[in-house]
């Protein structure tokens, strides 16, 4: 009998994308993390550069779905779901909502 290896930390997430190129209007950006404060899935991002986008992931898709509504009332036209979850490792995540926080939540939220 074979055993797996499987990694404690890789979470599956539902995404949601929006180009980098299009995250560079300081005030359209300061809304739009305005409104992932104010959404209780919210996880962290990740960019890839090869593709050009920045990856806000979630923990359900309500949330992700959320963003995108949002996202585009703010004027983000590339805001868009990204197809099925994604395998994304705690440690591959920017978390910059997390930086003033008391270190008990902090401890909490870095591994929801």
């Amino acid at each position: 009998m074979r055993y797996e290896y499987k990694d404690a930390k890789t979470k599956f997430r539902k995404c949601a994308a929006i180009s980098i190129e299009e995250l560079d209007d300081r005030m359209k950006c300061r809304e739009l993390n305005t409104e992932l404060s104010m959404i209780g899935g919210y996880v962290g991002y990740l960019d890839i550069a090869d593709y050009g986008v920045r990856i806000y992931a979630f923990t359900n898709a309500d949330d992700a779905t959320r963003l995108i509504r949002e996202a585009r009332k703010i004027g983000f036209s590339s805001a868009g779901e990204v197809e099925g979850t994604m395998a994304i490792k705690n440690t591959e995540l920017q978390r910059p909502h997390l930086k003033y926080m008391p270190r008990n939540i902090f401890l909490r939220e870095l591994y929801k």
